[in-house]
């Protein structure tokens, strides 16, 4: 009741290291309750010196001011949302339970190489989300409709032809070159507006790709004591900005040149299509009895040219959906290579977690892509409201008997016998994924899913080695604990990591990892126990000693463990005569 949980939280919540799940409502509701109008402020030093002060109201976000009390737009990195390793009591005990929380645990052992790798991840499943869907719901399959309507018109100008022909008429040509101006005029048409569409996206592109580079350097890194490198780098970076930007805004000129050239063809055009006109128009009323016969074929010439302009326009949009197609199989292809170097990463943490914690009993596996609730997920989203029977049952199968990217391939390729004899299901239900899939452009988005490895914690008891999720809340504390404790470069903030341990297994399991880690790794904790204070201090501990009247609490003492040892003796042992006492019913009195 003196308030140190909500301290631990309010720093949590000052570096922006929100909790996850329901604990994020819980640390909102502490907040609003504990911090009302007031500010929490942290003071930072990174481990090249610098200082930074963190402030933040309840409902806004931090605000990170510098040494000279300049607000930053953008934080250095280390300085929010990955400051310290933050774990309540039930957070520890949850870390027990939930293989996804341990996967984070493992990650954060080789953070600046995950790091890496899941920022280039988050860009590339951005890349493919984006990418196809709706270009792929435009292509669809109207080529095949297309050709079909295409081909009953040409039949049928051919069979108009044949009438005038067999009709003695000699309109056939003129009719055939009146055609002719009028696909010559829709194709200068289409070409200006193509050009426009290109003009106005290669101007945005310049605007758009064509600036931040500049400011990706922080000031206070250029004027720090390695600022002639990077300032050299932000001259060329500038360059690359100019350069982009002028390159792309060639490319729209270009395009405008263009522009000028199908405008010049369209008046010269217009003028020549005018004269032809009218003399098609004047042999039209000198041959009164070829004008319906005439008009009607120019009518299904007027239709089948704006069907052969679309299907044209859809040959430019397959070969587009083509090439990107070709790009996303490159983009699948390395996003594989960066999950499989992610997991490589993780076989190598969890071989050296194993041979630091072997004298400790406590053991990571991993199973690697094991893990398919995501991907049954978006499975199960992609059937749901689709009216077909054992939707639930069939994603199960389709799930368990093929990878995402398996499935996508057989969908994508209509390859409906593999898919029916890889998922063991009837042909017709096959066919019915396939069409299912195809027409809800879900496809593209199970391609990407990732199949997660999935680690378990063992614990040694006795002889028998047990999945953290099987042992009593004890255990669990004793399993997790001495993991948190290992060597880290980024503070660890624990509120009673004593919990649930006897003494013993706190000494063991918690306090000499503790002494190993003085002067190497800050650890701030919330305590009740003198142990973890007095048998883990190595000449470096800082106490706080925190009392509250239900309202406020403030500081009542700070200092080393010896300036604070009366305090520490009064709240934690109960005093110096129970102490005492303990001693003498113990036989240590004198000793």
């Amino acid at each position: 009741g003196s308030g140190k949980t909500t301290l631990l939280e309010l720093l949590r919540y000052a570096l922006d290291l929100a909790p996850g799940g329901e604990g994020e409502r819980e640390q909102e509701l502490l907040v609003r309750r504990n911090l009302a109008g007031g500010t929490v402020r942290v003071v930072l030093e990174t481990a090249q010196g610098t200082t930074y002060t963190v402030e933040r109201r309840a409902r806004e976000r931090p605000e990170v001011h510098n040494e000279e009390g300049q607000r930053l737009a953008s934080p250095p990195e280390g300085v929010l949302g990955n400051a310290a390793h933050v774990y309540s009591q039930s957070e520890i005990r949850e870390l027990a339970t939930r293989p996804t929380d341990q996967l984070a645990l493992l990650d954060r052992f080789a953070a600046a190489e995950q790091a890496q790798t899941q920022e280039e991840l988050a860009l590339l499943l951005r890349e493919l989300k984006a990418q196809l869907v709706a270009l792929a719901e435009e292509v669809g399959d109207l080529g095949e409709s297309l050709e079909r309507q295409i081909g009953a018109l040409r039949e049928e100008a051919r069979a108009l032809r044949r009438r005038q022909d067999a009709s003695g008429q000699d309109l056939g040509q003129a009719t055939r070159l009146k055609s002719l101006r009028e696909t010559e005029a829709r194709a200068l048409r289409s070409c200006q507006g193509v050009l426009d569409g290109r003009q106005r996206d290669l101007e945005g592109l310049a605007d758009e790709l064509g600036a931040g580079l500049s400011g990706l350097l922080p000031p206070e890194a250029l004027e720090g004591p390695n600022g002639a490198p990077l300032r050299a780098l932000a001259t060329e970076l500038s360059q690359a900005e100019a350069e982009i930007r002028a390159g792309l805004r060639a490319a729209a000129g270009g395009a405008a040149r263009a522009k000028e050239a199908v405008a010049s063809v369209q008046a010269e055009l217009a003028g020549a299509h005018a004269g032809q006109d009218q003399a098609f128009d004047a042999a039209l009323q000198a041959d009164a009895n070829s004008k319906a016969l005439a008009r009607e074929l120019l009518e299904v010439d007027r239709r089948l040219a704006t069907l052969e302009e679309r299907q044209r326009e859809q040959a430019g949009k397959q070969e587009v959906f083509l090439a990107r197609r070709q790009a996303r199989h490159r983009l699948t292809r390395r996003l594989s290579e960066l999950r499989e170097g992610a997991s490589a990463v993780r076989r190598r943490v969890v071989g050296e977690l194993n041979a630091a914690l072997a004298e400790a009993g406590i053991r990571f596996e991993l199973r690697e892509k094991e893990a398919t609730s995501l991907y049954l997920r978006r499975l199960s989203e992609a059937f749901r409201g689709s009216g077909q029977r054992g939707q639930a049952e069939l994603a199960r199968q389709l799930t368990e008997r093929l990878s995402p990217r398996e499935l996508t391939r057989l969908v994508s390729t209509r390859n409906l016998d593999e898919l029916a004899a890889e998922a063991r299901i009837d042909r017709d239900l096959a066919g019915w994924v396939i069409g299912h899939l195809r027409d809800t452009g879900a496809l593209y988005e199970i391609e990407a899913v990732e199949l997660l490895d999935s680690p378990r914690i063992e614990f040694r008891d006795g002889e028998r080695w047990k999945p953290s999720e099987e042992l009593s809340t004890g255990q669990k504390f004793t399993a997790i604990l001495p993991i948190l404790l290992l060597q880290s470069e980024v503070p660890l903030i624990c509120d009673e990591p004593e919990s649930h341990l006897d003494q013993a297994t706190l000494v063991e399991k918690v306090v000499r990892p503790i002494q190993q880690l003085c002067g190497r790794r800050q650890l701030i904790f919330a305590t009740h126990n003198p142990n973890l204070i007095v048998l883990g201090d190595q000449g470096q501990t800082q106490v706080a000693v925190l009392e509250s009247d239900g309202r406020r609490g403030r500081l009542v003492e700070a200092g080393d463990v010896d300036a604070t040892k009366g305090s520490i003796e009064a709240l934690l042992e109960g005093g110096a005569e129970a102490f005492r006492q303990r001693a003498e019913r113990y036989g240590f009195e004198g000793a």
